[in-house]
């Protein structure tokens, strides 16, 4: 595919002129308006998700949802197109090896088509998953475009069978379940890029399971669709008036978005049970002088899945164009993907979360790209990740180190990814939990 896809690129490209104008409904305020937290939409945004957020959580402590003395956990499923059979095989193999309830969770692209069943976290869910990422091919995925026809087009291909697909495995039922969770407390988000807008749109998939409107399950399965469509691979989605593609535009993870939000509504519902608001004393927003200690038992933890290699692999890179611009924006987008894990990170670190993330290791064999949707592949890799579950999880404890100093040189490259410790050779079974800091 990577071959044909490079010669329809080229088509495009002589022919941008045969591109059509479309009208799209636009905020009316300035562009610069959207990052300033006083704007008015934005202000509104954030308040109604942090008052869902808080609700939640409220409900989750009333309930007995979460013990008094313990904090939420989030899950957070990066994007990786076929390499999400990584993620999928963890969540299966998590499952009776100590897999916690997620009273969180976040998915980008491929995490967005996992975080449903993940959320769920039922045997048929696992099963679900491990179907969608082991039993399909590229034919259940897309198909192409005729070529005469990608010049007068959004897209190289169009995903007629993942529409299938989705009508399938996030059926009505299994979305009406997603909507029970809300009155329970959980959230479950998945985030997609509004290209007119140029931003990450962060969509509470729970709300929307859990409204009354008649279209709401279409709506459901039109973010899904959005949220795995790769920007001139596939054709974008077109949701209240505006065009919507892959997350991973914008961000490989996503919780950034909403970790304020998380993080203020936890503590107004810690303290509306009148139990200290920090995870511990001395992090953002502890409680001050005269308070409640805060426990000693768990942290909240946020659990990273990234379904992809971290760095790239070496290769002599040609001395065209096209070969430089291909190698420029896999070096971006790896680049992208670090920087999530390590704003991830920094902010797990200020508010005094646990942080545990796993990876795709770099020596891992893979024969095709991660928007082939080899069968092959995914099914190695859903078998790599169904060993690092049922070890209980291979977890980091913070980011590897910077990729692009070179680390990826003999000894430097096992200690950049924690060696043996991190990545167990074939047949080798890590510990049972395992965690290492790098």
């Amino acid at each position: 595919m990577r071959m044909r896809g490079t010669v329809l690129l080229l088509l495009l490209l002589a022919a941008a002129g045969c591109t059509h104008s479309r009208k799209c409904t636009l905020e009316p305020s300035p562009a610069a308006c959207r990052y300033d937290p006083l704007a008015p939409g934005n202000q509104a945004e954030q308040q109604a998700r942090q008052a869902s957020l808080s609700k939640g959580f409220q409900e989750l402590y009333r309930s007995g949802g979460l013990d008094p003395n313990a904090y939420p956990n989030i899950l957070v499923l990066s994007g990786g197109g076929q390499n999400g059979a990584f993620g999928a095989g963890i969540m299966n193999g998590w499952t009776g090896h100590g897999r916690p309830a997620f009273h969180v969770v976040t998915g980008i692209s491929t995490g967005s088509l996992i975080s449903t069943f993940a959320f769920l976290g039922r045997r048929e869910d696992d099963e679900a998953l491990r179907e969608c990422y082991t039993q399909t091919g590229p034919s259940d995925i897309y198909v192409h475009r005729p070529i005469f026809v990608v010049p007068f087009s959004d897209s190289l291909s169009v995903m007629r069978p993942l529409r299938k697909l989705l009508e399938h495995q996030v059926n009505n039922d299994v979305i009406k379940l997603v909507g029970a969770e809300y009155s329970k407390g959980r959230r479950l988000f998945v985030g997609t890029v509004d290209m007119d807008h140029g931003t990450l749109k962060v969509w509470d998939m729970t709300e929307i399971a859990a409204g009354s409107e008649p279209g709401r399950f279409d709506r459901y399965r039109s973010i899904l669709r959005a949220a795995a469509a790769i920007p001139v691979l596939f054709e974008p989605e077109m949701i209240d008036g505006n065009m919507h593609v892959d997350g991973g535009v914008r961000e490989q993870l996503f919780l950034r978005d909403i970790v304020c939000d998380l993080c203020d509504a936890l503590g107004t519902a810690r303290k509306a049970r009148g139990l200290p608001a920090a995870p511990h004393p001395g992090a953002a927003g502890a409680a001050g002088p005269g308070a409640k200690a805060a426990p000693t038992g768990p942290r909240p933890t946020i659990y990273v899945i990234n379904n992809g290699k971290i760095g790239v692999k070496q290769h002599c890179v040609g001395d065209g164009i096209l070969p430089i611009l291909l190698r420029s924006v896999e070096l971006l987008l790896d680049e992208g993907q670090v920087g999530s894990m390590y704003k991830i990170y920094a902010l797990a670190q200020e508010h005094g979360y646990d942080y545990k993330l796993d990876w795709i290791p770099s020596c891992f064999p893979l024969e095709s790209a991660s928007e082939d949707f080899n069968t092959a592949d995914m099914r190695r890799l859903f078998a790599l990740g169904l060993e690092r579950g049922q070890a209980g999880g291979v977890w980091a404890t913070e980011p590897p180190p910077d990729n692009s100093h070179d680390h990826s040189h003999g000894a430097a490259a096992a200690a950049a990814e924690g060696g043996a410790a991190h990545t167990p050779e074939p047949g080798a079974a890590p510990a049972v939990g395992d965690t290492q800091k790098h």
